[in-house]
């Protein structure tokens, strides 16, 4: 089976999430971890780049003890994980008014930096662009909203309404104008030819498993922060996003066992209790 291809950072972040932080305790010595990372051709100098790199942005802290360095997530780390772990649990809202949350915002030129911060806030609570700092969402987001406003000192700046849509084209058809529904559901069509295969686990050795449930989550980890969750009335006929879902779910929990033993066995068994978790999608 072939390894997956991964970024450092983005494996590292599914190796914390999905395993570390089912463990006690919640750490890992880095020998273990550039261990592991050779699974994935990723080289220890990389290993070591990208864990002093997550150290100094904040998302993962270290522990030294006997000439030994061991590395887990701090609460803002933990804090990432969880709110990627959301967006796949959550899922789709399907019972929906008809009504839309449109927001505006002004920020001048001069603080470009922070509109499109703001932005890639907004994508990520659901909301799609109309185009000239306008974004609407089928969601109600005025908490969301107000916490944004807060965070960035824009609660001037920001202005949310609750309206309906009435022309033109029907709101299936807004939804096509603010997201690309199209390519990404020829996304989850790539994802679920490439994982349909690992239903069939017969054969495969803890190894195997191992290296297929990173490249699952590697393969499933840009969707909760590229599909907005729009209820059903608002998706094109034949969306495989509900497929892709529930193909992540089963092959994730099926493969659990499996890749848990191998992780034990090459970091040290007698120091973990290894139970792995859900998930460990971030945006990173």
């Amino acid at each position: 089976m072939p390894s997956p291809s991964v970024k450092p950072r983005s494996w590292l972040f599914d190796l914390f999430g999905d395993y570390v932080e089912h463990c006690h305790p919640r750490e890992l010595a880095t020998g273990s971890i550039i261990a592991l990372a050779a699974d994935f051709q990723l080289s220890e100098r990389a290993i070591r780049s990208a864990l002093l790199r997550l150290q100094r942005d904040g998302w993962t802290e270290v522990r030294r003890a006997a000439g030994r360095s061991f590395y887990g997530l701090t609460d803002a780390g933990r804090e990432l994980i969880d709110r990627g772990r959301e967006r796949i649990m959550h899922g789709p809202e399907h019972d929906w008014d008809g009504r839309w949350a449109v927001l505006t915002y002004t920020i001048p030129e001069t603080r470009r930096e922070l509109r499109d911060r703001l932005r890639a806030e907004l994508s990520l609570l659901g909301f799609g662009g109309l185009g000239s700092g306008l974004f609407v969402s089928p969601r109600d987001h005025e908490s969301e909203v107000q916490a944004l406003g807060a965070k960035y000192s824009l609660d001037g700046a920001i202005t949310l309404f609750r309206a309906e849509h009435l022309w033109p084209g029907d709101n299936r058809a807004l939804a096509t104008r603010c997201w690309d529904l199209a390519g990404l559901n020829a996304a989850y069509r790539d994802f679920v030819d490439t994982f349909q295969p690992f239903c069939e686990l017969n054969g495969l050795d803890d190894r195997q498993r191992f290296l297929a449930r990173f490249r699952l989550i590697n393969g499933y980890r840009r969707f909760p922060f590229q599909d907005p969750g729009l209820p059903a009335e608002l998706l094109p006929a034949g969306w495989l996003g509900f497929q892709a879902a529930a193909l992540f779910d089963d092959l994730h929990e099926r493969l659990a066992a499996g890749a848990g033993r191998y992780f034990a066995s090459v970091t040290d068994p007698s120091g973990f209790n290894v139970q792995p978790g859900f998930q460990a999608i971030s945006q990173a």
